[in-house]
């Protein structure tokens, strides 16, 4: 079955169960002709159609899967929505060992302002050539074509919200204040690390602020040929079968991956102990918590 592993007794639902991909239902109408696939699907810019392509989503994967078809000389329509991003070098270290030296990895539910934070998306860098900054600027600057966030299909017309600014606003503000904190964080625990390194992709750009994106946009008259959906990923539990390990919603019921079912447990989850859950780098301390449980038993 889909993301399980047996250990003695004890069934570890891993995160394989996370890996369903997530379509709007707006999806279903995607006009004819035009190839429409998930980013799960999504192998190489070789393997679309010739034409151009609008990307549906600016987390992780849709900036970089912008990122890669840019490079390839793509025309790229890109519908954001709103996601932070991080600087990926920060004063002579990678933004992630700044991210564990402040807590921000370590935070769990609890500890945010909102928990409707949880549900957001982590935000985006890149990992091309050795790890960079990733931004909606960056991509604007490169050829990208910004939108706002994607509605619905009326046709061959893809409709809309002229939120462009308000996302892009989003995201500067987020990086100014994770580096707010992280260099309040460095006067303290390494008050001689290296200036702030000059990085355009994080530079708030007027002239992207300076515009609103269109409320539609005709496809056919773009010349789009294909839409590539970065819309994320959920779990399918469907296939387990044990009384009181799913809620109502499809949603596994537990504490710090410890099921309410007994002998039951949960690993590669968002915000499954803490921020970190979600990302291989909190994997190790997960399983180790979970382990833990299961030999205490």
């Amino acid at each position: 079955m889909p993301g399980e592993t047996l250990v003695a007794r004890n069934l570890v639902v891993a995160s394989g169960a996370q890996n369903f991909p997530l379509l709007p239902q707006a999806a279903k109408a995607c006009p004819a002709g035009v190839t429409s696939i998930h980013s799960a699907d999504y192998r190489n810019p070789r393997e679309l159609p010739a034409g151009h392509v609008l990307v549906v989503g600016s987390a992780q994967s849709g900036c970089q899967i912008v990122e890669e078809l840019l490079a390839t000389d793509r025309t790229v329509y890109l519908s954001t929505s709103k996601v932070g991003r991080v600087r990926r070098r920060i004063r002579g270290q990678d933004v992630l060992y700044w991210l564990r030296q402040i807590g921000f990895m370590s935070q769990a539910v609890a500890d945010l302002p909102d928990p409707a934070m949880q549900f957001a998306r982590q935000p985006v860098a890149t990992g091309t050539d050795g790890g960079q900054t990733i931004s909606l600027q960056s991509l604007w600057r490169d050829g990208a074509v910004l939108l706002g966030r994607f509605e619905s299909f009326d046709g061959t017309r893809a409709k809309l919200r002229d939120n462009l600014q308000e996302n892009v606003r989003f995201a500067d503000g987020f990086s100014q204040n994770i580096l707010t904190q992280i260099g309040a964080a460095i006067e303290k625990l390494s008050p001689n690390a290296p200036p702030l390194e000059s990085d355009p992709a994080d530079d708030v750009d007027p002239d992207v602020l300076a515009f609103s994106s269109p409320t539609e946009l005709d496809m056919q008259e773009a010349g789009i040929t294909s839409v590539i959906w970065t819309t994320g990923f959920g779990g399918n539990y469907d296939w387990l079968h044990v009384e009181g390990a799913i809620d109502s919603n499809g949603k596994p019921v537990h504490k710090d991956g410890i099921s309410a079912a007994s002998g039951v447990y949960f690993l590669g989850n968002p915000w499954l102990r803490v921020r970190a859950s979600s990302l291989i780098y909190g994997a190790d301390a997960d399983g180790a918590a979970v382990a833990e449980h299961i030999a205490g038993r």
